[in-house]
């Protein structure tokens, strides 16, 4: 054997001469098995100490990252505060809402402002529900049949209750549909707030129409639009409804037929008349 390898299986495996032991000429075996074991057990202890270490790190900066992500929150609450929108009175903003509310109207899509309004935050959410002329211009216009009933009802339904007690401004065309008896129920029951009405509906539902008569202390402009739109359905008899309006001033009619008898209106006050 050579001299310079006799001792060789005697050298100790000390972790700062790991690299050197590797490079000896062991053979085929390591002679101090047990100090390599035991330097195996405290570089493994090592490696978790780092790893635990590494995850306590870790947990920290998503820590950090969590309390960071808090603060930049509190930071756009804070401008948002300071924003030039909040330094306006509730008198002016509401003047804004109104020039935005021009009506709420139900076709084949629904779109109220009011209601876009209210969503933006719960200080807008009051305002608008407590300033009921946002709510009291309604349009509906069911002679297109795709309309989601559910949506119709819900978004009336609101319009009116907010509405109150302000009085309303009613734009309604309406077919026989699946919902018009709810539609014309519910705007009925609310006649005594009809200020101006514009109303393009069909024969039978002027019939319905008895049970406003005397009761529309509000209404001063009523505008009936052409009823040959609906070429199968005969004209109203009578506009007898309209007969009991004290003040009623303004009165636009389309094409009735020569058979509706329109002589029941209060033609003594009415001072803007239009006939087409």
């Amino acid at each position: 054997m050579h001299p310079h390898t006799t001792n060789l299986g005697l050298v100790r495996c000390k972790k700062s001469s790991v690299l050197d032991t590797l490079r000896a000429n062991f053979g085929t075996y390591t002679s101090d098995i047990a100090n390599a074991s035991q330097c195996l057990i405290d570089a493994e202890r090592d490696a978790q100490r780092c790893d635990d270490e590494i995850r306590r790190l870790e947990t920290d900066i998503v820590s950090l990252r969590n309390q960071q992500q808090r603060i930049y929150r509190q930071i756009d609450q804070y401008r948002s505060l300071l924003a030039p929108i909040r330094k306006l009175p509730p008198e002016v903003l509401g003047h804004i809402f109104h020039l935005i509310c021009t009506e709420n109207s139900a076709t084949t899509e629904i779109d109220c402002p009011a209601v876009h309004l209210s969503h933006v935050c719960a200080g807008w959410r009051d305002l608008a529900r407590t300033t009921p002329s946002l709510w009291s211009r309604i349009s509906i216009n069911l002679f297109d049949p795709e309309h989601d009933p559910f949506r119709l009802k819900s978004m009336l339904t609101t319009c009116l209750a907010l509405s109150y007690p302000s009085p309303i401004f009613l734009d309604l065309t309406m077919d026989e549909v699946d919902v018009d008896e709810f539609v014309l129920q519910s705007v009925m029951r609310h006649c005594d707030r009809w200020a101006e009405v514009c109303l393009n509906i069909t024969a039978s539902h002027f019939d319905k129409l008895s049970p406003i008569k005397g009761n529309l202390p509000l209404l001063h402009s009523l505008t009936i639009n052409d009823l040959e739109l609906f070429e199968d359905l005969d004209s109203p008899e009578s506009l007898d409804c309209f007969s009991l309006a004290p003040r009623l001033r303004a009165v636009a009619i389309g094409n009735t037929d020569a058979t509706t008898d329109i002589s029941t209106l209060p033609w003594c006050q009415i001072s803007d008349l239009k006939l087409h």
